[in-house]
């Protein structure tokens, strides 16, 4: 349901940026599986993403600089997403911290 509500919301902005008449926005898709999206206009860019054989994002590359890189434990959920690390409690799955570089956070769940 997300990814039809992401895929209808990105059809509406590329409507609404090619009215204007100074942008444009063009996804690829494998399967309903967006692999690239670019755009044009006063801001240009683009965003691949690459998915392992469970549909998860295992990497993203903006304007084509180095991939971010997913990583996902056991019980598929996000550990690593570029240079972040994402802590998680063994029994909930619950985040419990993240690390970036020399930023900790701590969360705690009453």
């Amino acid at each position: 349901m997300l990814e039809w509500l992401a895929m209808v919301a990105a059809d509406w902005l590329a409507r609404q940026c090619q009215l204007a008449g100074r942008n444009a926005l063009t996804s690829q898709y494998d399967g309903s599986l967006p692999t690239r999206t670019t755009w044009s206009g006063p801001v240009a860019g683009s965003v691949e993403r690459t998915y392992d054989s469970t549909f998860r994002v295992v990497s993203e590359t903006v304007n084509g600089e180095a991939p971010a890189t997913y990583q996902y434990d056991a019980d598929g959920l996000l550990i690593q997403a570029g240079p972040l690390t994402i802590t998680r409690s063994p029994q909930t799955g619950l985040v419990t911290g993240t690390t970036l570089g020399a930023i900790t956070t701590a969360n705690v769940y009453l």
